[in-house]
């Protein structure tokens, strides 16, 4: 499919796979989406920025430090170049047809004429798939075209709910773009007097069409105020301009009656003098974008609404009130359109609202799409020959989500003469290409089948979300392909069994991202135990960032920490103890409130065969300025010390390994999976892959049905 793309500064049409519908989600064939001029132009700058000046943002320094830490400075300049040269999706507002409906979906149904919303999903592309809460069928007789500025729509709305209007009072409109123009007509529907404030006199001209009743220039709004309240100042004042100056909202503040309401809705400088805020009681307030549920992602991602007796207006009904008033007629979309382009011009049109030069921008831009595409899951790339070694492993990789990119990718990479990378399958198709064309894959494709059919193809690696692990990996051992999938392996025991008889019976090999037995520092560790005499002692400390209870990896998707992450020290337990676990406690903190778990708080003490003892804790309350990872080991009068893996240091016995970074054994552990493919020896075993899944399993459940 044809979508827009930003790449250094410039917006060009791409090729890429068509999404793939997911559950929950509806996939919309588009038919117009709009062009945001004001926040689209900002982001098409952006990304023409060089990397010096993006790095002198301090958030983005702080992340580009820590990613030195964690995979040094070398793999971390790979990365960010990567990226800089990445092709980039966006969009946010478009509207077309439902051509395929997601799992759990009941609301629509195929050749439902609908609006989308949302950063990320409502792209400019011939098909998108939306989350159900983010799409609003439109009504009969409203236009495809006008109910593409449905997402425009709510977010001007939310601000309007904000002020709260009464029938009959005075409001002022800072700012005559888009937003501002369709609050302008809801204000009027409303019933309000409005009065409109901007430079450009065509739009102040357009913003009298819809029905205000005064209009000015900046400089003469409080004039025009004073004379038409009497000096009382107007019941509230909506800004919808976006610029980096305090005088609008200090304007508004002084234009403003005593206990009025100002509205944020627009990116405005927010330096606020006080003392007209303090004197009249102002109040003052700030519209999130389309209204309640957004940033949410229970709601938007997830699909649970909120109580309509509770939340009147979320931003999916003030995206269905929106299209309710373009239906009555009462709100006119069409006059702001000044361009309807088809997508292969849309290019021009970008560079027309962020060329410095052009002084008169468009208001309203539509881009129109082709009615009779087909969906294509597969994308060929013309990559470059690679002079490669004798007998590399070709590699497809399902779902390259942060993790993916972020550390295998370029691990594989280092290791060229054993691997090269051959297919990527992912849901995000901009992304996905543009990891094609960096890595020389031969094509990339939304649809998992496509991995699992080609015969090329010698390893599959699966780094979707965890609730699909175990079936991707069943399908393509099936297809008896050799599969290195993330942990965990699976979040439930029918699951586990179900993958481990597709191993005993696929000529394929199964592998599962248990890296930290490869790290130096723990094969340090190892070496030294292997000949002691008495049982081992250990203490192993996760301080693990806290996440939120509506964090995916919480959810049905993820299926907690505990599977997630604290699976890696039970797999490390088996590794030093080499011995079976006999029996496992758990205990866990009782938290005070909702937010914090008791599961990502624990502490387990597994006791094995050999009569070693090994303890846990995992927990979420820890300071984030502590070392994450800690342990200390203890045999035969000697002690081991783990910190954080970058020093391991014996005492009365010989270990002593420092590293620049956090090596947990990433690179090591996919040179270990080329020897196991290449029957050579190696570090792994499947039966101990299986045994650190199934005791993460037993400490979960122990978790979840026991009362803490």
């Amino acid at each position: 499919m044809q979508q827009l793309v930003i790449k250094k500064g410039i917006v060009s049409v791409s090729t890429v796979p068509a999404p793939q519908v997911e559950p929950g989600c509806v996939l919309v064939q588009t038919a117009y989406s709009l062009v945001s001029t004001g926040t689209e132009s900002s982001i098409v700058k952006s990304s023409g920025e060089s990397l010096i000046t993006k790095a002198k943002d301090p958030n983005l320094l702080k992340l580009g430090m820590d990613a030195v830490k964690r995979n040094g400075l070398k793999k971390t300049l790979e990365l960010v170049r990567g990226m800089s040269d990445n092709e980039v999706a966006f969009g946010y507002s478009n509207a077309g047809t439902v051509v395929a409906v997601g799992q759990g979906v009941t609301e629509f149904v195929i050749g439902d004429l609908v609006a989308c919303a949302g950063a990320g999903k409502a792209n400019h592309a011939e098909f998108v798939s939306v989350p159900k809460n983010l799409v609003a069928k439109v009504p009969k007789g409203v236009d495809l075209a006008d109910a593409a500025s449905t997402t425009l729509g709510a977010i001007a709305l939310q601000g309007v709910r904000q002020a709260d209007p009464k029938l009959g009072e005075v409001v002022a409109v800072v700012g005559a773009g888009l937003l501002g123009l369709l609050a302008v007509q809801m204000l009027v529907a409303n019933g309000c007097t409005v009065v409109v404030s901007d430079n450009d006199p065509n739009r102040l001209k357009l913003a009298k069409q819809f029905g205000a009743a005064y209009t000015a220039k900046p400089d003469e709004l409080a004039k025009v105020v004073a004379n038409l309240t009497g000096t009382h100042g107007v019941d509230a004042t909506l800004i919808y301009a976006a610029t980096s100056s305090d005088a609008p909202v200090n304007q508004a503040m002084a234009i403003t009656r005593k206990r009025g309401t100002v509205v944020i809705v627009g990116a405005v400088g927010m330096k606020l003098s006080r003392s007209p805020f303090y004197e009249k009681e102002i109040n003052f307030k700030i519209s999130c974008s389309y209204g309640p549920g957004r940033y949410d992602s229970v709601y938007e991602e997830q699909g649970l609404d909120y109580p309509y007796g509770f939340v009147r207006w979320t931003e999916n009904r003030n995206m269905q009130a929106y299209l309710q008033l373009i239906a009555s007629g009462r709100l006119k979309f069409a006059p702001m359109v000044e361009k309807t382009v088809p997508i292969e011009e849309a290019g021009a049109v970008y560079q027309q609202i962020v060329d410095p030069k052009v002084l008169e921008k468009p208001l309203a831009v539509l881009i129109k799409y082709e009615e009779k595409v087909e969906p294509f899951k597969r994308l060929d790339l013309a990559a470059p020959a690679k002079a490669i070694t004798k007998g590399p492993i070709k590699v497809g990789f399902i779902g390259v989500g942060g993790f993916i990119t972020a550390m295998h990718l370029p691990n594989l990479k280092e290791l060229g003469n054993d691997f090269t990378i051959h297919a990527f399958c992912d849901r995000a198709s901009v992304q996905t290409k543009n990891l094609g064309v960096q890595y020389g894959a031969a094509y990339t494709t939304s649809d998992p089948e496509e991995i699992f059919k080609d015969k090329e193809i010698d390893l599959v690696m699966i780094g979707t979300r965890h609730n699909s692990h175990a079936e991707l990996t069943i399908k393509a051992l099936k297809a008896n392909k050799s599969v290195f999938v993330e942990k965990p392996l699976a979040l439930t025991e029918e699951e586990l069994n179900d993958v481990v008889a597709a191993a005993k019976k696929s000529k394929g090999q199964l592998f599962a991202g248990f890296n930290r037995r490869f790290s130096p520092h723990n094969v340090a560790i190892r070496k030294a135990l292997k000949d002691r005499v008495q049982p081992i002692m250990a203490y192993y400390r996760l301080n693990a960032p806290f996440l939120p209870t509506t964090h995916w990896t919480q959810t049905h998707e993820g299926g907690g920490r505990i599977l997630g992450e604290a699976c890696h020290i039970f797999d490390l337990f088996n590794y030093w103890t080499a011995a079976n676990p006999v029996s496992i406690t758990v205990n866990a903190i009782t938290p005070v409130g909702t937010e914090v778990l008791s599961s990502d708080n624990s502490l387990t003490t597994i006791t094995y065969d050999d009569g070693s003892v090994c303890s846990l804790i995992y927990t979420t309350q820890g300071s984030p300025d502590l070392e994450k990872e800690y342990a200390e080991i203890f045999t035969d009068r000697s002690s081991i010390i783990l910190q954080d893996y970058r020093q391991t240091t014996g005492y009365s016995v010989k270990v002593n390994v420092k590293t620049a970074t956090n090596d947990k054994g990433h690179t090591e552990e996919m040179r270990q999976v080329a020897k196991a493919l290449r029957g050579e020896s190696n570090g792994w075993n499947m039966d101990q892959i299986v045994m650190a899944s199934r005791v993460s399993l037993i400490v979960n459940e122990q978790l979840r049905s026991s009362a803490f």
